[in-house]
């Protein structure tokens, strides 16, 4: 079971949660919605249960999000100088 109380609301229901918060700028619905993902898989919740939370058919989808085998220092950013 999920430790978020996600289910049920929507992009629309995000969206309120926004406004009423005052985030007014920087952040979207989707990028709400992918950081829900991303923290709920990083923190252990099973596959299946963001899967379900997220609405996606498919796990391969859900997938997409988790970042457990990303290594930043192999990424071609990594080596940029500014």
């Amino acid at each position: 079971m999920l430790p978020f109380g996600f289910q049920g609301y929507g992009i629309a229901g995000v969206e309120l949660s926004e406004m009423a918060i005052g985030i007014t700028r920087g952040y979207s619905s989707h990028s709400m919605r992918a950081t829900f993902i991303t923290t709920a898989l990083e923190s252990g919740c099973p596959l299946e249960d963001v899967q379900r939370a997220a609405g996606h058919v498919e796990p391969s989808t859900t997938k997409l999000y988790d970042r457990s085998g990303y290594d930043p220092e192999k990424s071609a950013s990594f080596f940029a100088t500014y």
